[in-house]
């Protein structure tokens, strides 16, 4: 799980994406009810933290993935372009980008394979390398 500072500014700078009404950003742990796809969520799936100096204060590292996925209505024409272009606009927004503190590298094509199914959802994922670096 990243830090509270790596969170916040990943969710801010995905506040800028213009189709961030037309595919929400959700907390499924937040909401009562599933909602209706087309809907995105963030997952952090891996972090580690070194440190980088030594005495006190000291500078820490926080290395990990931020993982991005979409999720869209099973057998629905047109859901591949759609979501493809929307991961490539979100690639864009934050590969290799420095924001609120944290530093980006790559960005990984979204994965479409027969693991994406879930009854009548199909999830898409793609993941973000990014570092972050604390003075504690």
């Amino acid at each position: 799980m990243p830090s509270k500072a790596v969170s916040d500014a990943f969710e801010t700078r995905l506040q800028s994406w213009p189709n961030i009404s037309a595919c929400p950003l959700v907390d499924l742990n937040e909401v009562s009810e599933v909602p209706k796809p087309p809907y995105l969520e963030l997952e952090w799936p891996a972090a580690v933290e070194d440190r980088m100096s030594v005495g006190s204060p000291a500078v820490f590292r926080e290395r990990g993935g931020a993982r991005f996925i979409f999720t869209v209505t099973t057998n629905k024409r047109g859901w591949k372009a759609q979501v493809l272009a929307w991961a490539d606009e979100l690639r864009d927004l934050f590969r290799s980008k420095a924001f609120g503190g944290v530093e980006t590298d790559e960005a990984s094509p979204a994965v479409i394979d027969e693991r994406n199914r879930d009854g009548t959802k199909f999830h898409v994922p793609f993941a973000v390398a990014y570092k972050f670096d604390a003075l504690k």
